[in-house]
């Protein structure tokens, strides 16, 4: 799951048939290209409002992909937490 949303995101643009620019038009707000580039390939998670306006701009139901970045975060959190305890 270590970049599950994403690979949603990225697949789901490509259906789409978007670019990159095309989605940052299309969500309305002022982020960059290589801002996706670390969400798609590189496992950032956006903030709550960024995930809803990507749900809205490729069709995706909107608490899937917040419920998606919610437990993702979690985990991430979690595996930060073992590993300091395990020190």
């Amino acid at each position: 799951m270590n970049n599950s949303f994403g690979h949603l995101i990225r697949i789901s643009r490509l259906q789409a048939r978007l670019t990159v620019q095309d989605l940052i038009k299309r969500i309305d707000l002022d982020l960059s290209a290589s801002y996706f580039t670390r969400i798609e390939l590189h496992g950032e998670i956006p903030n709550a409002k960024v995930i809803i306006k990507l749900a809205k701009a490729l069709d995706l139901p909107k608490q899937k992909l917040l419920n998606l970045a919610k437990k993702i975060k979690l985990e991430r959190y979690k595996n930060l937490l073992d590993r300091l305890y395990k020190e």
